[in-house]
């Protein structure tokens, strides 16, 4: 069984890039590189062959330069600011579910840490304007509290 959110969350993040950054922005196909790969943790099928044309174009499958490192929040910004500018607020929630373990990655110890994260605090202005409300099962503890509160607070 494939795990069709995920899918769909790289598939829809793939397309949204590729409307928004230029041709010519070397940046897309490191992100692009790094959906696939974030993809792969999750039980998914082999999905581009939906998206095939942009990543030939966008030099994703074949070109001799290594792709550059990039981090998942970091490609989560790319993607909310493109998903901002097309009116994609779905996207942007369906980024910002995945929660601060999985974005931001490794152990965060307080709210301060968190807040003081330039991509973090980005991606959190993005979500406010786009109206995102979390459910009250988004609120386990003080981190995923702040992590889930935007909407209310900012």
């Amino acid at each position: 069984m494939s795990m069709h959110e995920i899918e769909d969350l790289v598939h829809l993040s793939v397309v949204a890039l590729d409307r928004h950054y230029p041709a010519e922005d070397g940046r897309v196909r490191d992100w692009l590189v790094a959906l696939y790969e974030f993809q792969r943790r999750f039980d998914c099928s082999h999905t581009q062959g939906r998206v095939e044309e942009i990543l030939i174009r966008r030099k994703h499958t074949y070109h001799a330069e290594p792709p550059r490192e990039v981090k998942l929040i970091d490609l989560a910004v790319a993607v909310a600011v493109a998903a901002e500018a097309q009116g994609d607020s779905d996207l942007i929630a369906g980024w910002y579910e995945l929660g601060y373990q999985t974005l931001v990655g490794g152990v965060v110890f307080s709210v301060d840490e968190l807040a003081e994260m330039p991509a973090v605090a980005t991606l959190r202005e993005i979500v406010a304007r786009t109206g995102y409300r979390p459910s009250d099962e988004e609120r386990d503890d003080e981190l995923e509290a702040w992590w889930y509160a935007v909407s209310v607070s900012a």
